[in-house]
């Protein structure tokens, strides 16, 4: 079964609904696995509420400075569990992960 990967957006040690919402989602494509980013200690705060909605793994990139950046840290964190160097992707992989950030893009009023 093939993993899907969801960034989790989280305020104050709560995932925030969107995230949930992906996550069940997820469960239909392949298996969940959460990827958090954030200040260190995040992830342990988001671990439960993450395997409730069916995360079989949380993948973590904590660091106290990455409040000082908003993209390039998050996009290496989604690159590096399904790296060449883990394991190869496949066309499966690819879809899963792109329906997924396609329902996180904001839609744009015409």
């Amino acid at each position: 079964m093939a993993e899907v990967l969801v960034l989790v957006d989280s305020v104050d040690g709560n995932v925030k609904k969107p995230t949930l919402e992906l996550l069940t989602a997820a469960r239909q494509l392949g298996e969940p696995a959460a990827v958090v980013v954030g200040a260190a200690g995040t992830a342990a705060a988001l671990k439960d509420q993450l395997a409730e909605y069916g995360a079989a793994k949380v993948y973590v990139a904590e660091s106290d400075d990455i409040s000082g950046y908003s993209v390039a840290p998050k996009a290496e964190a989604l690159a590096s569990p399904t790296s060449p160097a883990s394991r190869p992707m496949s066309d499966s992989d690819l879809t899963s992960i792109g329906l997924l950030f396609a329902a996180m893009m904001p839609l744009k009023d015409g």
